[in-house]
């Protein structure tokens, strides 16, 4: 801005007086269209698999990096000067400015967080430099599993989905069957919240995260996040609604977690059946004591954040490169010894191909997600995954709305974490990629994104397989590990139609279990 000033005061001395004025005037101009800049800056928002576009701050260009402090500062000093010099002009016009950064402050108040989020620890602005990393403390996960060797944050995830799903469609009814996993808070809650309700339906999860995991006295306690779309029917009417809410589970020191099977199937841990207790919490079935939290995760609070019609999803006008692309991988500190331990475990693995399964994966979540047919990815990717994802692919097709992603390649697969519980192998990796991403209306207009211009990002996608099990597709993602038949009869809850094998499950390959950003990936 200094540059600009004695560049004027030069003008100034040489140019004869009608040209002079012509300088104020291209002057103002500039600072009207700096404040059209701040008017019409785009928010980013939900937009291909994953959801990056949603997360970060604005995107950079190509070309550069770094923060849009520079220009906010020229248009500050620009606005001084006017003030000084031209202060009939200056003056007012600083005050419009004022009045659009307090207006836009405050919708950003109001407006942070919606959209975009399905499996991300947070939904926050992410750092305006490649140089910096901003995190929320990591949930203490492995202190967890300390105190319950088969805790498994995959199939807690899934047994988190199935018991917010089943309680929700029960309100209207009888919430006393579900009395092993709710306590009298957490019912009391509920039932208060279905006055009137005649019923719920079409639940889609958008996000199902845990935020926190501690010892409370005698039981281990775990708070779980969710942003889900329902259907509530009341007075003969539904409304479809956008729903947060914050769950709170616990289970007894000392008792393990049952197995992935058990926890989805709400079976009891000891003899398989329905899990249906007594009012003293044993099985009805083989009385072992296993309500109150003695064996099962029970809710302890049910509690509703927010909730509000739904409404369109936002969109992103942004292109270039994403915030967080040029941040340094984060590799876990025993990358190197759990890959030699997992080699040793399985001595047909081989790294250039588990790469190039992660690139086909990829490659192929896109092209269904573009193609609108979630259904072609549903044997790569986990039930809750698979939720996820889906929860907002239905929110773009009830509002006619399409993203579309075109000339997508991926650049770099970076292995970074290896880790292993009770249940399940986990590869954490660092995709680098680089797409064509836009959204469409129904008469295929433009609404969001560019046509043309390429956006590239980088992500951690965490892929599970069953311990104890080597691969079984090897590479071939378009036929059932378990059998061989194509893929054309799988089920929404990820069966195959030929043979019953659960595909989605990890049991025969790798699956996609979790998406992060750059921003939020803790390590």
């Amino acid at each position: 801005m200094s540059g600009l000033l004695l560049a004027h005061a030069w003008l100034r001395t040489v140019l004869p007086r009608p040209l002079r004025l012509l300088i104020p005037a291209a002057l103002i101009g500039l600072g009207l269209a700096a404040l059209l800049a701040l008017l019409v800056e785009p928010t980013q928002a939900w937009a291909r698999v994953g959801g990056g576009q949603s997360y970060g701050g604005s995107s950079r260009s190509s070309g550069g990096g770094g923060s849009s402090s520079g220009g906010e500062g020229d248009l500050i000093f620009f606005l001084i000067w006017l003030c000084l010099e031209h202060p009939v002009i200056g003056i007012p016009l600083t005050m419009v400015v004022v009045i659009v950064l307090i207006v836009k402050a405050r919708m950003g108040k109001r407006w942070s967080g919606v959209g975009g989020g399905s499996y991300r620890p947070a939904t926050r602005p992410g750092p305006s430099s490649g140089s910096q990393r901003s995190r929320e403390p990591a949930v203490n996960l492995r202190a967890l599993q300390g105190m319950d060797a088969n805790f498994s944050v995959p199939a807690f995830l899934d047994f988190a989905q199935v018991v917010y799903a089943r309680c929700h469609r029960e309100r209207h009814g009888e919430l006393d069957a579900l009395a092993a996993y709710l306590a009298q808070p957490a019912l009391a809650g509920l039932r208060q919240r279905s006055q009137g309700l005649e019923g719920v339906s079409d639940i889609v999860f958008g996000a199902t995260r845990i935020t926190s995991a501690n010892l409370r006295g005698q039981h281990l306690v775990v708070e779980v996040h969710y942003e889900t779309n329902l259907t509530e029917q009341r007075a003969g009417k539904s409304q479809q609604l956008l729903v947060t809410e914050r769950w709170t589970f616990r289970k007894q020191l000392g008792s393990l977690s049952p197995s992935p099977a058990q926890l989805v199937a709400m079976a009891c841990p000891s003899c398989g059946n329905p899990a249906e207790t007594r009012p003293n919490g044993s099985c009805v079935h083989c009385d072992t004591p296993i309500g109150a939290g003695q064996a099962l995760w029970q809710v302890t609070e049910a509690s509703l954040i927010h909730q509000e019609p739904v409404k369109p999803p936002p969109l992103s006008l942004g292109a270039g490169e994403e915030a967080g692309t040029r941040l340094p991988t984060v590799f876990d500190p025993m990358l190197g010894p759990q890959l030699r331990a997992f080699q040793t475990r399985y001595p047909d693995f081989q790294l250039p191909a588990f790469r190039q399964q992660v690139r086909d994966t990829f490659t192929q979540l896109q092209r269904a997600w573009t193609a609108g047919r979630w259904e072609q990815a549903r044997a790569l990717q986990t039930d809750h995954l698979y939720q996820s994802h889906r929860y907002w692919m239905d929110r773009y097709r009830r509002f006619g709305l399409r993203n579309v992603l075109e000339q997508v390649e991926v650049l770099d697969v970076t292995l970074a974490k290896l880790t292993a519980d009770a249940f399940y192998e986990a590869a954490t990796v660092r995709v680098k990629a680089r797409m064509i991403d836009y959204t469409v209306d129904k008469s295929g207009a433009v609404v969001g994104g560019h046509k043309s211009k390429a956006r590239t990002f980088t992500e951690y996608w965490t892929f599970i397989r069953t311990a104890g099990k080597a691969s079984a597709r090897r590479g071939d993602l378009q036929h059932c590990p378990a059998c061989g038949a194509p893929l054309d009869r799988l089920s929404q809850t990820g069966v195959c139609g030929y043979c019953d094998a659960k595909i989605a499950s990890g049991a025969h390959d790798w699956v996609l279990s979790s998406i992060e950003q750059d921003e939020a990936y803790q390590g």
